[in-house]
């Protein structure tokens, strides 16, 4: 096997002497980093230039069969694309179909901050957006409007983190009002815990689930070879499309760059607050912990508020006043 780089144990120093030797010597240097199908940019890269890679990830998943005439697909995070408070699409797909109308948004995470609250909020966040955007101004609201989250999301960066144990997580809207219930499908979210799904299966939930799991196998690992011959052909079109990436000097190096890039912002914000903690301890008194604990308090409240995050979103998470807040913004 190569002798390939684990991006998740290197340190902010190492990382930043990675950057440093890929700019000075690419060809030699991106050998030691292959991309993988599930990495930010190398998923938009294979799912533009093969839009087939992407509607047949919705198929799997939900068995909902597009038809690629009518779809719209957004791939502009890059650019612009559909943006909320708190998080772009990685991918919007919207149709046009007579009978139902879809907006679906298709997701690839592994950062090291993850968590299942978070990614459920942030899920729940992008299905009411895309549900709203469904609807035009004035008409009625109809049954037809279907959205639908999709996150597949992995320890890449954070082995040891467990996330939930099962292979997959499937929301939907129930009103609790009415007896019996009834769960509604104008909102569905799916969430897809890649490394349970490839070790144990999807247990009958997935109705095309050998399938799915050999396309989470080539879109997770950096040996894509034996995928090339594989008996599904968008599981080929899949482990070439990656191929591509990074036989591209220039894809290659765009989307090492990016990962490592998202690894030293992760670092930055995790440190603020274990910096603030240090200098506090260094004065040795506790004024010195509070001017500390201020410290790295006022950084991460900073970093997220020019991420899009409200004044009033960081109250909520940090447990803080609206008016501590705007005082360490002004700071």
């Amino acid at each position: 096997m190569e002798d390939y780089v684990d991006l998740s144990k290197l340190t902010k120093a190492e990382i930043d002497e990675c950057i440093e030797k890929i700019n000075e010597n690419p060809e030699t240097e991106l050998k030691k980093y292959p991309t993988i199908g599930f990495d930010d940019l190398t998923f938009k890269i294979i799912c533009k230039k093969n839009k087939e890679i992407l509607l047949s990830l919705i198929y799997l998943v939900t068995d909902i069969k597009l038809d690629i005439n009518e779809c719209f697909l957004s791939d502009q995070e890059l650019i612009s694309g559909i943006k909320l408070k708190t998080q772009k699409c990685d991918f919007y797909v919207r149709t046009s179909n007579s009978i139902y109308q879809y907006g679906i948004d298709i997701e690839s995470e592994q950062k090291r901050n993850i968590t299942d609250e978070g990614l459920f909020d942030r899920a729940l966040l992008s299905a009411c957006k895309i549900y709203t955007d469904l609807h035009n101004k004035g008409e009625d609201y109809q049954n037809n409007k279907k959205s639908i989250v999709i996150y597949f999301y992995n320890d890449k960066y954070d082995k040891d983190k467990k996330l939930n144990k099962e292979s997959i997580v499937i929301t939907k809207l129930v009103d609790l009002n009415l007896d019996p219930q009834v769960t509604h499908d104008n909102i569905t979210l799916y969430r897809i815990n890649v490394k349970e799904a490839v070790t144990n299966g999807f247990k009958n939930e997935i109705k095309n689930d050998k399938m799915l799991i050999e396309a989470l196998e080539v879109l997770s690992t950096k040996n894509i070879d034996k995928y090339l011959n594989s008996r599904y052909e968008v599981i080929k079109t899949m482990a070439t499309e990656i191929k591509k990436v990074n036989d591209s000097m220039v894809d290659h190096m765009n989307s090492v760059m990016q990962e490592l890039a998202e690894l030293r912002h992760d670092m930055d914000l995790g440190s603020s607050y274990r910096e603030g903690h240090k200098e506090g301890l260094k004065e040795g008194h506790e004024t010195g912990l509070k001017e500390g604990l201020k410290k790295g308090t006022k950084e991460i409240i900073s970093t997220l508020y020019k991420s899009g995050l409200t004044v009033q979103e960081l109250a909520k998470r940090l447990n803080m006043s609206e008016e501590e807040v705007e005082n360490l913004l002004k700071q």
